[in-house]
């Protein structure tokens, strides 16, 4: 007993630097680190965060800052590059730098966030250079090959090989992700674990403040039905599959609205179509906001059609703000989302079936209200910040005591 409380106040005592590959404040991806951050924190650990001076992350840096130190350097995301592993590998100056200031940080253990394998390899080798132990969330574990980018192959046996030699502990944000991560050739030597990530529950007057605030802006009256996305605009959450879903069910349903809230490259897209069905009245694109887990609550449906995903956190938001889900059946989604139950997962085939599933949803408040109770219950019980926590603090032992 006194064996056990002694190794859990070496745990909770624990100085952990993460470091993120900053790819942006929006993604969450990186959001992950804010809540991680908090969790272990609260676990007793003392947690700094490095982080790129990049204007981009000027965002995530002041939501850290309340629950952990954050330290920003001069850092190239790996997205930055045109050259993309190849750039981030060769960059010497980077990494000794990044070496450096893990030297000076005095960490029991370095973790890594990476968006995909082959993002932050500098950051995972100046890691390795201080000699400390290595742990690595990778968020996306599908192959650059797999996903169609440009010389994806040999992106791949680069991020393979560096992470094979490494040998850091990866975390996986769901069992699909880490399946398909263990598959991946030179990979699989790799010790991989599946921790889900987490976000804090929100409380029902402030969402429900929320919800009121939001559809009066958004000029929707109550008997309205609101079907929406939060998230970036881009071919990974499908949107034209999504806009088109809603614009056919919108033939059916004079009182359905359509509400986007964050932004991309393909908004424009959108926007144009709803020019186009003589549906701009109908059809909002808000952009980014700080306050979008709550500003979702003005939603009736959360829709979520993405091709690929690790275990997004837009998603676990949803769960928590009650909402009726449709959600792709992508990878860690379905570990989330029991069909029926907590949720309606779909096939991305045909915008067909999405139209019929708004429709019904729209049609029944009662079912809606089922979906989103259920969903509500699952995400407290299995999405906690301070599960996440443990369960992390349980692989950083491992990682110091082998």
């Amino acid at each position: 007993m006194r064996r056990t409380l002694i190794r859990l106040v070496e745990v909770c005592a624990l100085k952990v630097l993460l470091i993120s590959s900053s790819s942006g404040s929006q993604g969450g991806g990186e959001i992950y680190l804010r809540y991680l951050a908090a969790g272990l924190g609260q676990a007793g650990c003392n947690v700094k965060l490095l982080l790129s001076d990049d204007p981009t992350m000027d965002q995530l840096a002041r939501e850290i800052s309340c629950t952990a130190s954050v330290l920003r350097l001069p850092l190239t995301n790996t997205y930055r590059r045109l050259s993309r592993p190849f750039g981030a590998v060769l960059d010497v100056r980077q990494r000794r730098r990044v070496r450096k200031f893990i030297d000076q940080s005095d960490a029991d253990l370095v973790h890594v966030n990476q968006q995909v394998a082959e993002d932050g390899l500098d950051l995972l080798l100046a890691a390795h250079d201080s000699g400390k132990p290595i742990v690595s969330t990778i968020h996306i574990t599908h192959s650059a090959a797999g996903l169609g980018a440009r010389l994806g192959w040999l992106r791949d046996s680069l991020a393979g090989f560096v992470l094979s030699a490494l040998q850091p502990r990866i975390i996986c944000v769901s069992d699909a992700a880490a399946s398909t991560m263990r598959e991946r050739s030179k990979l699989s030597t790799l010790d991989i674990s599946a921790i889900h990530p987490a976000v804090p529950s929100v409380d029902a007057h402030a969402l429900r403040t929320a919800r009121k605030n939001a559809r009066q802006d958004w000029g929707v009256l109550d008997e309205d039905v609101v079907v929406g996305a939060v998230g970036r605009i881009e071919p990974q959450k499908n949107p034209t599959l999504l806009f088109d879903a809603f614009s056919g069910a919108a033939e059916a349903l004079p009182n359905l609205k359509f509400v986007w809230i964050g932004d991309g490259s393909f908004r424009s897209t959108i926007e144009m179509r709803a020019r186009k069905k003589g549906l701009v009245d109908r059809v909002i694109v808000e952009g980014w906001r700080d306050d979008a887990r709550f500003r979702m609550a003005g939603l009736d449906i959360f829709a979520m059609p993405s091709r690929f995903e690790g275990l997004p956190l837009a998603l676990l938001e949803a769960m928590h703000a009650g909402l009726a889900i449709c959600a792709s059946d992508a990878d860690g989604i379905v570990e989330a989302i029991a069909h029926g139950r907590d949720g309606l997962i779909l096939s991305t085939s045909a915008k067909s079936v999405w139209s019929n599933a708004f429709c019904s949803l729209a049609r029944n408040e009662a079912l809606r209200r089922s979906l989103g109770e259920a969903a509500r219950e699952k995400a407290s019980e299995s999405y906690s910040v301070s599960r996440m926590a443990r369960e992390t603090l349980n692989l950083y032992q491992r990682s110091i005591t082998c």
